[in-house]
């Protein structure tokens, strides 16, 4: 070794600290400063940070959602479902009372099965006239009226022959119902009535506007529904549809209805004509004959057979259009579920309630669907939004600390914006859909996503590398 000797006042701590080796610690910690330093960087240069925009949003069906309404005003008889019960297709839901309709049902049935007994033993007096024979029972109550008539018909056949008074009666028999219908007729057209009271055609003239009355309760049911779902800003464009069809459908009936009716009047007044032209001819034979007693005699009751029938029968079908209206009205107090789905109530109802139609009771969520997310976007937002822009979801109820982001697409973002009436803010509204529906924690704890769920939703508007974002930061960035 060799030793270096130098004079002590040459020696000073400046030129010993200068001429000393560095610790190595030092410079294993210089290094490592430098190597984290090109590694952040390198880092800043090639990573980036995503640019969102939060808003809120609320979790709803992908599929339509079925409304439950009321069709009919009525007190509530029985209740047979509860909030968030599953349905299927056609199952009771509730009843409505319909004890005064029972009761109509039943005096037109009671009306309707006599009218249907005397057409029928009307069509076998005629046929007693046509063989000469009488196949009537005397015995038997429901025919015991007409095996008398078919006697007294026998026994017009043996009045002289120059007896011509059967058939004027029944001319003028036939001149008063012609004069009767024109006065109906004229009763339908102006809506006011014109027919003697307390007689066929009055009850003919008031079946019809009990009819009418029908068709415009269905229109005036209908229109309700209609006004109420077009006001209702939740409903959705097929129900508002679904009711403006109905409504039109209800129209077009009580068209249809008043034109048949008049028409089928104009038609029996040509018929009667018609048949008093044959009574003409068969009297004027009978004037110049008195060979034809019997031919007149079968000829008149013949008529009014046929007339009974055609009266009874058109009876029969006005009584069969109000049991149909009243059997349509029954229906509507039962209402059922529309589709199958889970039940979602908007009215709490109890027994003995008063219902008005139109009331959207409930709504029927379908149960195997897709979810999607209604997006509320901040009009100062908006600029930024397009159509397929990632999102990225997180709960109040599922943290996302614990179960993460769900991941979906801005879709069908308003074409206009909507204004809050509560704070007066204007907001635009997007969708988005949720493919899943059941979420795991990181611990493997299963949640289900529901119905109605509010959630934060950050959309990705773009991306810009994590320099350039720290930089802006700091002010260094333009």
């Amino acid at each position: 070794m060799k030793f270096v000797v130098q004079d002590i006042k040459d020696i000073t701590d400046s030129r010993e600290l200068l001429e000393s080796k560095p610790h190595h610690f030092t410079s294993i910690f210089i290094y490592l400063v430098l190597t984290i330093i090109c590694s952040a960087l390198v880092w800043c240069w090639f990573s980036e940070k995503e640019l969102v925009v939060k808003t809120s949003g609320i979790v709803r069906p992908s599929e339509e959602i079925y409304k439950v309404a009321n069709m009919a005003t009525s007190k509530v008889e029985s209740i047979s479902f509860k909030n968030g019960q599953v349905v299927k297709l056609g199952d009771i839901l509730y009843t409505l009372e319909h004890t005064e309709i029972d009761l109509q049902k039943k005096s037109i049935e009671e009306k309707a099965e006599t009218l249907k007994q005397d057409v029928e033993n009307l069509k076998k007096l005629k046929k007693c006239i046509l063989d000469d024979k009488n196949y009537f029972d005397k015995n038997n109550e429901k025919e015991k009226d007409y095996y008398n008539k078919y006697l007294n018909y026998e026994k017009g056949n043996s009045l002289s022959l120059s007896d011509s008074n059967s058939i004027e009666d029944a001319k003028n028999d036939l001149n008063s119902k012609i004069d009767a219908y024109d006065l109906l007729q004229k009763s339908v057209n102006e809506d006011k009535s014109y027919v003697p009271t307390n007689t066929l055609y009055s009850e003919q003239y008031n079946n019809y506007k009990i009819s009418q009355k029908q068709f415009k309760d269905k229109i005036e049911d209908a229109q309700k529904l209609y006004d109420y779902l077009k006001l209702n800003k939740d409903a959705d464009k097929n129900s508002v549809l679904q009711a403006e069809s109905t409504l039109n459908s209800c129209k077009t009936e009580l068209d249809k209805f008043t034109s048949d009716y008049k028409l089928k009047i104009n038609s029996t007044i040509e018929e009667l004509k018609s048949k008093n032209k044959e009574l003409d001819s068969s009297l004027n034979k009978i004037n110049d004959t008195g060979a034809l007693n019997k031919e007149k005699n079968k000829s008149t009751t013949s008529v009014q057979n046929d007339d009974g029938i055609k009266a009874n029968e058109e009876k029969l079908k006005d009584l069969e259009e109000n049991l149909k209206a009243i059997n349509m009205s029954i229906e509507k107090c039962t209402i059922k579920a529309s589709n199958d789905g889970i039940l979602d109530t908007q009215v709490d109802l109890n027994i003995g309630d008063v219902v008005q139609a139109g009331t959207i009771v409930a709504n029927i969520l379908p149960n195997e669907s897709k979810y999607k997310v209604n997006l509320f976007i901040a009009d100062k937002d908006i600029a930024n939004i397009k159509d397929g822009q990632n999102i990225k979801y997180s709960f109040p109820s599922l943290p996302y600390k614990e179960y993460g982001f769900l991941n979906g697409k801005v879709e069908k973002i308003s074409a206009d914006s909507k204004v809050n009436k509560s704070n007066g803010i204007s907001f635009y509204t997007a969708e988005s859909y949720i493919d899943v529906s059941k979420v795991y924690s990181h611990k493997g704890e299963e949640s289900e996503i529901k119905n109605g769920m509010t959630c934060e939703a950050q959309i990705v508007t773009r991306k810009e590398k994590m320099l350039y974002y720290l930089l802006e930061k700091l002010n260094l960035k333009d």
